[in-house]
């Protein structure tokens, strides 16, 4: 069922997202609501974009109530995909945090009464390394039920696709700015003025329109080739995690802009500095003869996971763990994992 949600979320609008996290993915979670925010780096500001069996006059409270949260600022430090209470804090917290919020925001006590006084616990997901997507899930009322490592594994494996959507919908609002500019390129029929400027055509059928130098269009091509881009991906955006230009570090998207003929694709390339902590990390551990599995786990070494707890959170044994650190710690010359964090940390 986890696959089948993953693939739900593909090319989804708003209401179909709703209707996959109602039907599909509460029950899969066991959980009784759950909400999806855009918000800033820092958490600092959110915005509920939609919520499933949470009152729309509570948004207000709830946006500012993420701040009180400590699964946010937890993923955001530890950088693991998904927390939860009853695995990664003590679920006795959430009442602490509740209470603190309403002491310090007397006039949303309303909301209180009406969806928040029946909280038990939640778990939530933010997306990597931009921290601007998240997810929050709930039980609520009779439904004691702790969470486990079973739902934080199924959350981390949906998680992706999950958050990829919730981009995708927020993006096309703020791509509708650039149609009109789509599609005065279109009029101008100026794609062979621009193939004389850096103009190229990707095995998938993507064209570049760019006036940037020939150098960095060839250098995205062989990458996005090298990725074969797949039919996972959205038709309608490509992002490569990590690209290197000039001894420089950039996170590139590249995002369709629907035109009104739509009889040639004009694409918004962005190029955005691959700065954050989390990319940093991943730098380092793609320059390491390291499986996909080996940097997850490194990844949950640095965050203060033992390989008994690792091998639980990933449901492997705990011998096959003890063989991947085992295999990080020769590549990158530690022999403990006191040495392998700060390692990673440097």
């Amino acid at each position: 069922m986890e696959c089948n949600v993953a693939i739900g979320f593909k090319a989804c609008c708003a209401k179909s997202l709703r209707s996959i996290l109602q039907t599909q993915l509460l029950e899969l979670l066991v959980s009784d609501s759950c909400f999806y925010c855009f918000a800033d780096p820092d958490l600092s500001q959110v915005q509920v974009l939609d919520a499933v069996n949470i009152p729309e006059s509570t948004f207000p409270a709830l946006q500012k109530m993420v701040g009180y949260d400590q699964l946010g600022p937890g993923i955001a430090e530890k950088l693991r995909l998904v927390m939860a209470y009853d695995v990664d804090f003590p679920r006795n917290r959430i009442k602490q945090h509740l209470q603190h919020f309403f002491d310090d925001y007397p006039q949303y006590r309303p909301a209180y009464e009406s969806n928040w006084k029946d909280f038990n616990s939640s778990m939530g997901t933010l997306s990597l390394p931009d921290l601007t997507v998240g997810v929050g899930i709930h039980r609520l009322a009779s439904n004691q039920q702790p969470f486990t490592l079973r739902e934080i594994r199924i959350l981390e494996l949906i998680s992706p696709s999950l958050t990829q959507t919730v981009r995708s919908l927020v993006s096309s609002e703020e791509l509708s700015r650039y149609r009109s500019f789509a599609d005065r390129i279109n009029s101008l029929q100026l794609a062979d003025h621009l193939s004389k400027r850096g103009v190229r055509k990707c095995s998938a059928g993507i064209q570049l329109y760019s006036t940037a130098n020939r150098y960095l269009i060839s250098a995205l091509e062989r990458e996005w080739r090298r990725q074969a881009v797949s039919q996972h991906r959205s038709r309608h955006q490509f992002e490569i995690r990590l690209f290197r230009l000039k001894n420089r570090t950039y996170r590139p998207t590249l995002t369709q802009i629907k035109t009104e003929n739509e009889v040639e694709s004009v694409w918004l390339l962005r190029m955005e500095r691959a700065t954050d902590q989390y990319s940093k990390l991943l730098r380092k551990l793609n320059a390491l003869a390291l499986t996909q599995r080996e940097i997850e786990i490194a990844i949950f070494v640095r965050s203060g996971l033992n390989n008994k707890e690792i091998a639980a959170r990933l449901n492997i044994s705990y011998n096959t763990v003890r063989s991947h650190v085992a295999k990080i710690y020769g590549e990158t010359g530690v022999s403990s994992q006191t040495q392998l964090v700060a390692f990673l940390n440097k």
